[in-house]
């Protein structure tokens, strides 16, 4: 995660989450119904964080909501 991009294939979203918060130094807070174990792809650059959690909205169906350095991870249609 030092280097310039993070390169995530067919990776299990807790992993992804990992790497995130550390890159962004930020906690990520994922309802307990949100399943870690899903696979996704994607790489990162020096996005922003919110174009970030909003490419995992569209891959997943939740919702993603960022107050200052937490960022609450619930599914679509439900409130943290």
């Amino acid at each position: 995660w030092f280097e310039s991009r993070l390169i995530f294939d067919n990776t299990p979203l807790a992993d992804i989450i990992t790497n995130l918060e550390r890159r962004y130094n930020v906690e990520i807070a994922l309802s307990s119904h949100i399943r870690v174990d899903k696979r996704l792809s994607l790489v990162v650059y020096h996005e922003p964080l919110e174009d970030i959690m909003e490419v995992i909205s569209r891959l997943m169906p939740v919702r993603c909501q960022i107050d200052g350095d937490r960022v609450f991870v619930t599914n679509r249609g439900k409130s943290r």
